[in-house]
């Protein structure tokens, strides 16, 4: 379950920086976006994958199985988008407007 995590913000990291720099045009505002959204997916994908497993009652390899990554891929988008909407509400109005 950690590899998965450890995956979900290796895969989440490289995108979410490189489109928040094309936005902000701020090397450290863009480190602050992407670093907070990919510690959020990481938190919700893990608390996801810990809800999954007594949901779906399923051994590796059912049918089933597919559902729980489903689960596990909509926490993580749940999970970044809320970690950071809390980092922009309390970082100031001026956190994410381009300079």
């Amino acid at each position: 379950m950690i590899a998965y995590v450890i995956l979900v913000a290796a895969v989440v990291f490289w995108p979410t920086l490189v489109i928040a720099l094309v936005k902000l045009r701020s090397p450290l505002r863009a480190l602050a976006l992407a670093g907070s959204f990919t510690l959020g997916s990481m938190l919700g994908a893990w608390v996801s994958l810990l809800a999954a497993r007594p949901l779906f009652n399923t051994q590796f390899g059912d049918a089933r199985t597919y559902y729980i990554f489903g689960f596990a891929a909509l926490g993580t988008i749940a999970g970044g988008l809320i970690v950071a909407w809390l980092f922009s509400r309390f970082a100031g109005p001026t956190m994410w407007r381009r300079s």
